[in-house]
């Protein structure tokens, strides 16, 4: 298990789809990884959960910066993961080899 990200915000996606999480993650970070289907979740106050996540690749982008996923979960709230909230997962090592795009 590894930590993918500290959240910095969570905003919700409207219409109670569910909730996104930043930073973003460059693409690179998972080059040699499968990305996890599901991720845990450890809450500031020592509480943790394990979901099923959503890894999305946003539309627009700055063209200095390189491609980022974005984090989502469905049908959640932000106020229910505060900034601080850690997101794990478990990262499996890739037998192909995966181009970054930018």
């Amino acid at each position: 298990m590894k930590k993918i990200i500290t959240v910095e915000k969570t905003l919700n996606t409207g219409n109670k789809k569910g909730v996104m999480f930043l930073p973003m993650i460059p693409v690179s970070t998972f080059k040699d990884y499968i990305l996890p289907e599901y991720i845990e979740l450890r809450l500031p106050n020592g509480h943790y959960e394990k979901r099923k996540v959503i890894f999305t690749i946003p539309r627009l982008k700055p063209k200095e910066l390189e491609v980022q996923y974005l984090i989502m979960l469905k049908s959640e709230r932000e106020e229910n993961f505060p900034k601080g909230t850690e997101i794990w997962g478990e990262l499996t090592k890739s037998k192909t080899q995966i181009k970054t795009i930018k």
